[in-house]
């Protein structure tokens, strides 16, 4: 890889990787940070406004918490882009998260918010992140995912020099606990997004002009991203789409919304339909049916039959 003034270097392969398929590299955040170089003068950067702010709702996760959040910013150390904040809004209990953010304050322009006064869900802890925010561009990177080419920052940026741009979604793809990436998703809107048919992708593909963006519906956990774009195309008119896979996706058993029951899900479908005609035509209750109604009633037959085993 040839260096580059200003940009944090890591060994060539470690791109290469990422765009091939294997990542593991990327876990040795003690290795990428050996590499690291200082961009310049903290102070230099605190004093002029950042054209991009990264924005990184973040808790302890179980433990995996402070782990996944190094990898996170271990990935944006290697952007090629100078200009840019980084914010994370930490809702964990303990000084984990906040170890992580100061080893890479030299590394890059970074702000940690404590936000455990707020109520503990990703909506809530994003929309802290959102207010605090200076950027004319913001990017949502959940601390568990990650960005797998060092130009997705710089490309995101050029994606709004079209004034008529407003939100902007990137492809991605998911990362396995074996570090290896797997299959691909390239972002599109469908008429069923209202009823829980995510087919733009996690939140961390997505980026907005600060000044259209909205906030989450601290009510959702479930259906916060699916009713975000419903909301964005609504009010901000169809996003620009792009099939560059930049993101990486993780998918794990300790994510808030691999937490959720089945209950739990099915009452933010029902709150969906209260909020949107559209979530109550025919279609969208056969959606509603399908993903909410049937896993419901599945889940308390098992839990029936779980009982009635235990009382034989």
């Amino acid at each position: 890889m040839q260096a580059r003034r200003n940009c944090v270097q890591l060994p060539a392969h470690l791109w290469t990787r990422a765009a091939t398929g294997r990542i593991t590299d990327l876990f040795l955040w003690h290795a990428m940070t050996r590499h690291a170089t200082t961009r310049g003068s903290v102070k230099n950067r605190d004093e002029v406004m950042p054209r991009l702010s990264v924005l990184i709702p973040a808790y302890e996760m179980g433990g995996v918490g402070a782990g996944y959040l190094a990898q996170a910013l271990g990935s944006l150390a290697q952007q090629d882009l100078p200009d840019f904040e980084v914010i994370v809004a930490d809702q964990s209990d303990d000084n984990s998260l906040a170890t992580v953010c100061a080893g890479f304050a030299g590394r890059l322009r970074l702000r940690r918010l404590d936000t455990r006064d707020l109520p503990r869900s990703s909506s809530a802890n994003t929309n802290a992140a959102l207010e605090a925010a200076r950027g004319e561009v913001v990017k949502f990177l959940f601390q568990d995912d990650l960005l797998i080419l060092e130009t997705a920052l710089s490309e995101t940026l050029t994606a709004f020099e079209d004034a008529a741009v407003t939100w902007f979604a990137c492809g991605g793809r998911s990362l396995g606990a074996d570090g290896q990436l797997h299959g691909s998703q390239t972002p599109r809107m469908d008429a069923m997004t209202v009823m829980g048919v995510n087919t733009v992708g996690h939140p961390s593909v997505v980026a907005l002009r600060r000044a259209r963006a909205p906030r989450f519906d601290e009510r959702l956990n479930w259906m916060m991203d699916v009713d975000y774009y419903h909301r964005c195309q609504t009010t901000l008119g169809p996003p620009l789409l792009s099939p560059r896979l930049m993101v990486a996706t993780r998918r794990h058993a300790l994510q808030q919304t691999s937490l959720l029951t089945p209950q739990a899900r099915r009452a933010e479908a029902l709150l969906m339909q209260k909020k949107y005609p559209e979530a109550r035509s025919i279609s969208a209750q056969l959606v509603y049916l399908n993903r909410y109604v049937l896993p419901d009633w599945a889940s308390r037959i098992a839990r029936l039959r779980n009982r009635a085993t235990r009382q034989i």
